[in-house]
């Protein structure tokens, strides 16, 4: 619901914002209904700003990867997972919480996650050229990225560019991945297993 009380605004800016309004309301679940107001403007400015920077960003390298360790019950590093953070030039550090649901929705998460897992293969054959130790890297594959029919050979091929062991690179789906549309995402973890590559499951038990 977008009220007009009799100030001077467009027709187009009325419905503009109702529109905001009813995404809203879909937000918080069905059968209820939200009011505009000037905050719901403000998010979506800011949302649009992230969307209109964002393919400049993964240009100009602004997406950063943290590697945080994963231990086992000992104590010992056993491998790590990638994480992404954005260093906006004007804005500073973002959240992933802030830029990771607004890319699943624009569906540009596939192309920030193709970076992520294009870096992380650099690492690895940094270090393995380096005679350091290697250890497996997680990487996350959102719901998103199963969708892309040429999802497997993306690994494929980034394994041999590399010539990276597939076991070095560990794939983490959320379960809600499976949720959505079980059988398709299990052909397609089933493919990715028989090539070599772990299949991870994250936020379990929460689907």
């Amino acid at each position: 619901i977008a009220l007009f009380q009799g100030q001077e605004i467009p027709v187009s800016e009325l419905l503009q914002h109702a529109d905001l309004a009813m995404y809203q309301a879909k937000s918080r679940g069905r059968n209820t209904l939200c009011f505009f107001d000037a905050s719901m403007q403000a998010a979506a400015n800011a949302r649009s700003a992230l969307e209109t920077d964002m393919r400049a960003g993964l240009q100009r390298d602004e997406f950063l990867l943290h590697y945080q360790p994963q231990v086992d019950d000992q104590g010992t590093i056993i491998g790590a997972e990638a994480l992404v953070r954005w260093r906006h030039p004007q804005l500073g550090f973002i959240s992933p919480a802030r830029f990771i649901p607004i890319f699943e929705q624009n569906g540009f998460i596939y192309q920030l996650d193709k970076y992520v897992w294009e870096k992380t293969c650099q690492i690895l054959r940094t270090d393995m050229d380096k005679g350091r130790p290697v250890l497996p890297i997680s990487v996350n594959v959102s719901r998103i990225d199963l969708y892309s029919p040429n999802i497997v050979k993306v690994f494929e091929d980034l394994i041999e560019k590399y010539k990276l062991p597939p076991h070095l690179l560990e794939l983490e789906l959320t379960e809600s991945a499976y949720v959505e549309n079980p059988q398709q995402i299990i052909e397609i973890t089933k493919e990715l297993q028989s090539k070599g590559f772990p299949i991870l499951m994250d936020d379990f038990g929460s689907g």
